[in-house]
Order: structure tokens, then C-alpha cells, then sequence
């Protein structure tokens, strides 16, 4: 019998940035790590959730990582991150000048998300798509079964994400939506960093920085 997917959510730290929780077939996966995140799954996983196998990072700015290695500590799970995000993630005091915590713990031991239309994990099939623009190595999972589009920090519901942090750009990130993510079925639904969820449809007919 087919499982049921389940993609629960929480919100956490001080940018209010979202977590998401995949029951998935070989393991659980939690896409970002914000500040909070840690606790907020083992509340899950005392409800049922499976154990958690992956944390898929969608970029590495530090209020989607926070609490990244606490986790990897705490349950022995990987941590994946695409490659040019990863500086981030095993550095975040690179990130001090416009980070609000004082004390931010990296990972340096974690996987490497390619840009690949299967990409295998927990007995799911997702395409990674690398949407730079944001951040270095933006990574949104696009699971087809379910029409499900984890986005971090690129598309949101009427707005993206900001492109004046080091590594941004306004013109990559337009590309990135416009060549990836507007390609993808009207009907995905996009799960993303900061916000409510929306669908590819509703932002190609109205979201006013980046029409169709």
C-alpha cells in the first residue's frame, strides 16, 4: 500500500522562518532547520513521526540553519546543502553582520544536494532545482507525485525573496523563477521559507515582482 504523505509545518525565530516535516516512506525529512526547529520535531516524533533521517536545506542563510547541527547531534541524521551554499553552513559567523544571534553553530560534516531531475532520499524521487539569486546554491524540491514545491527563500505568495544580501541578484533570481519554477504545473503547490503557501498559478497570474 502507498503511504500517505504528510507535510507538516512550523514556524520559528525571529525572521518567522518556516520548517516543513515529510513522513516519508525510509525516514522523516525536515526541510530547514530555523531557530526552534530542533524542539518542534522531537514534539513530532513524539506524536508519531517517523525518525528523522535527512534535514534538506533549501539555502544557507542563518535563520534556515540554526538549529541544523543541534538535530544532526540529537538524531543522527545527514544534512544536505548544495555545494554553494555550504560555506555558509560551516561558517555562519560569515554571516554576523546581518545576523541578530551572537553565537551560531556550523556544520562542516554534511551531503551535497546536486541540481538533478531524481534526486533519491527516504524512498521519495524529488528534482532539485537550483534557483540562485536569493542566495548561492538555492535549492527548491520539487516533489511531482504531489505537486509540492519546497522553495525556501525564492518564490513567495505575492512577493521573493530578497536579492540585496551578499551573493543576490535580482536578474539571476528572475531567471531562476521564471525558467524553473514557472515551468513547473500551474497547480504545484509552493511551500516556502517566510509566508503562506501559494501555487505556481496564482504568482505567474499575480505576483507584481515577477509576472509571467
Amino acid at each position: 500500500m502507498k503511504l500517505k504523505l504528510k507535510l507538516d509545518s512550523f514556524t520559528g525565530g525571529l525572521l518567522e522562518t518556516n520548517a516543513y516535516l515529510l513522513n516519508a516512506p525510509e525516514g522523516a525529512i525536515l526541510f530547514d532547520a530555523p531557530e526552534g526547529a530542533a524542539k518542534w520535531v522531537d514534539q513530532m516524533l513524539g506524536q508519531g513521526a517517523r525518525k528523522l533521517a535527512h534535514v534538506l536545506l533549501t539555502h544557507g542563510h542563518y535563520d534556515h540553519t540554526l538549529d541544523a547541527a543541534k538535530l544532526k547531534r540529537k538524531h543522527g541524521c545527514r544534512v544536505w546543502i548544495h555545494a554553494d551554499s555550504a560555506p555558509l553552513l560551516e561558517h555562519p559567523e560569515s554571516m554576523a553582520a546581518f545576523s541578530p544571534y551572537p553565537v551560531m553553530e556550523g556544520v562542516k560534516d554534511h551531503q551535497a544536494v546536486p541540481e538533478t531531475e531524481a534526486f533519491e532520499i527516504s524512498g521519495l524521487t524529488f528534482r532539485t532545482l537550483l534557483c540562485p539569486g536569493h542566495c548561492p546554491g538555492s535549492i527548491c524540491f520539487y516533489l511531482p507525485e504531489e505537486a509540492w514545491c519546497v522553495g525556501g527563500d525564492v518564490l513567495f505568495s505575492g512577493g521573493v525573496g530578497r536579492w540585496d544580501l551578499p551573493g543576490g541578484s535580482f536578474e539571476d533570481l528572475q531567471r531562476s523563477i521564471r525558467r524553473k519554477l514557472y515551468s513547473l504545473p500551474d497547480a504545484t503547490k509552493v511551500f516556502p521559507g517566510h509566508g503562506p503557501a501559494t501555487t505556481i498559478g496564482a504568482e505567474k497570474r499575480s505576483n507584481p515582482f515577477i509576472p509571467e
